[in-house]
C-alpha cells in the first residue's frame, strides 16, 4: 500500500490537470467532488443494500445478468450499481437494472469508509477485474462480505509480475469468493496466490449475449442491403484499423461484397476521411434512407446496436487488437454464426484463445493479410459457413454461469 496510495494521488491529480481540456476528465473530476452529496441523495438507509461495481460498460455487461437474477430473486432487497469510468457512468446512469448509479469515489482510505458508510452494504459484488485496494480493505475491516465474478487471467498475466503479485496476492485474499470464468484461472489463483475459495463458473457475459440474441431486431434496409452478397462487418474500429479496411476495401470494391463498418468512437472526421476515399460507394447509417444499389459500404454512426449487427455479416472483423486496449467482445460475432479475425492483442481472452484452437477465428497482422483472408471466405463460403457453426455452438455450449453464481450467492449471503 506505501506505493499505491501515492500512485492514487497522482490520478487524482492527473485528472484534475486534465479537466480543463478533457471532456471525459472534466465529468470525473466533477463527480469526484459532489458523489458524496448526490450518493447521499439515492442510498434509503431503511433498506438493505447490495453494492454492484464494474468499471465500464464492458465489465457491466460481464455481469449484467447476475444484476438482474438477483434483483428478480431477491426483490426486497435494493441495488447500487457504481462505475469508475465516466463513460459507464454516462451510459448507464438511467438504467432500470438498478434501483441507485453512482460514480465510485476514487479510491482512498477516507473515500471508502465514507462511502461504505453512506451505503451499508449487505453484500459487494466486483465484475471481472476492478479491484480496489483501499475499498477492499475497508470492507474487510468492517466485516462486509464482497466477492469478484467473471474473474479470468493466465500465466502471462500482469497480476503474476514482479513487484505487483505479492500487493494482488493480499488483495485477492480479501474476498470472501472469487468466481472464475475456467479452471486455469482457479488452479492459478490456488499455486500463486494461495487464494482456495474459488468456484468455476463460467463467463455469465455469454448468458447476456445468448439472452440478447433470442430478441431478433429487424434492420430492414440493413437486411436487404446485405442478403445478396457476401457481407463483411468490423466492429469496433479503431483508429489504427481503419486504414486497413478501408484499403482492402478499396483493393476489393469491384467485387459483389458489402461491408458494414461500426467505429469504436463516432467521430465525423473519421467519417469524412473514409467517404473522401469510397466516395458514392459509402453511405452513413443515419442517411441509409437513401441507400441505393451502388453502395458497398454502411457505415455505422449509431450507438448500441453493433451486437445486433453481427447477423447480416458471414464474417468479422473484431476491433481494438491493433491498438493497446486490446480486442473488443468476441462472443457478439460467435453467437452470430460469423467466422472471426482480429489483430494481435487478444489480453489473453479465453473465449480467443478457444476459438483460435478451434480454427475458427485467426489472427491477422498486416492489410494484405486482412485481404487474403476475405478473399479466401467469399471463394469458399461453405467453410465459412462450417466455422460460423462451430462459433455458434462454442457459445450455446458455455451459458450457465449467472445460475451457478446467483445460486452459490443466494446459499451463502441471502436469506429469504
Amino acid at each position: 500500500m506505501w506505493l499505491y496510495n501515492p500512485v492514487i494521488f497522482f490520478y487524482r491529480i492527473l485528472i484534475l490537470l486534465a479537466s480543463a481540456f478533457v471532456p471525459k476528465a472534466k465529468k470525473l473530476n466533477r463527480a469526484y467532488k459532489v458523489w458524496e452529496k448526490e450518493l447521499s441523495k439515492q442510498i434509503n438507509n431503511d433498506c438493505q443494500w447490495i453494492w454492484f461495481h464494474c468499471s465500464s460498460s464492458g465489465e457491466f455487461e460481464d455481469g449484467r445478468m447476475v444484476l438482474e437474477a438477483l434483483r428478480i430473486k431477491f426483490h426486497h432487497h435494493k441495488f447500487l450499481l457504481t462505475f469508475f469510468s465516466s463513460t459507464g457512468y454516462e451510459a448507464f446512469k438511467n438504467t432500470a437494472v438498478a434501483d441507485a448509479v453512482s460514480y465510485l469515489p476514487i479510491d482512498t482510505h477516507a473515500n471508502a469508509a465514507k462511502f461504505l458508510e453512506i451505503v451499508k452494504p449487505q453484500l459487494a459484488i466486483f465484475s471481472r477485474n476492478d479491484i480496489w485496494a483501499n475499498y477492499l480493505t475497508q470492507l474487510q475491516q468492517q466485516k462486509i462480505p464482497s466477492v469478484l465474478i467473471a474473474f479470468q487471467f493466465s500465466e502471462k498475466s500482469n497480476f503474476l509480475k514482479f513487484p505487483v503479485r505479492k500487493f494482488y496476492k493480499k488483495l485477492f485474499n480479501k474476498f470472501d469468493f472469487i468466481f472464475v470464468q475456467n479452471a486455469e484461472t482457479a488452479k492459478l489463483l490456488v499455486n500463486r496466490f494461495h487464494f482456495l475459495k474459488t468456484i468455476v463458473a463460467g463467463n455469465p457475459r455469454i448468458d447476456r449475449i445468448v439472452e440478447r440474441h433470442k430478441i431478433k431486431t429487424e434492420y430492414p434496409a440493413l437486411r436487404k442491403f446485405s442478403e445478396l452478397s457476401f457481407c463483411v462487418i468490423a466492429g469496433s474500429m479503431v483508429k489504427q484499423e481503419q486504414q486497413i479496411i478501408i484499403e482492402t476495401v478499396l483493393k476489393l470494391i469491384d467485387l459483389p461484397i458489402h461491408w458494414i463498418l461500426v467505429p469504436h468512437e463516432i467521430n465525423n472526421a473519421d467519417f469524412i476521411k473514409a467517404k473522401s476515399k469510397l466516395e458514392n460507394r459509402m453511405i452513413a447509417y443515419s442517411d441509409i434512407e437513401n441507400l441505393n444499389s451502388n453502395h458497398k459500404v454502411v457505415w455505422i454512426n449509431a450507438v448500441g446496436i453493433l451486437p445486433d449487427l453481427y447477423q447480416f455479416a458471414q464474417v468479422a472483423f473484431i476491433g481494438g487488437g491493433f491498438s493497446r486496449m486490446g480486442i473488443h467482445n468476441i462472443l457478439e460475432p460467435a453467437v452470430h454464426g460469423c467466422s472471426i479475425c482480429f489483430g494481435p492483442n487478444h489480453r489473453g481472452y479465453l473465449e480467443a484463445i478457444d476459438l483460435l484452437k478451434m480454427k475458427s477465428a485467426i489472427i491477422i497482422l498486416s492489410a494484405d493479410e486482412f485481404e487474403k483472408w476475405i478473399l479466401k471466405n467469399y471463394k469458399n463460403q461453405s467453410e465459412v459457413n462450417v466455422e460460423g457453426d462451430k462459433n455458434r455452438n462454442y457459445v450455446f455450449t458455455n451459458i450457465g454461469a449467472t445460475r451457478i453464481i446467483v445460486n452459490e450467492l443466494s446459499k451463502s449471503y441471502f436469506k429469504n
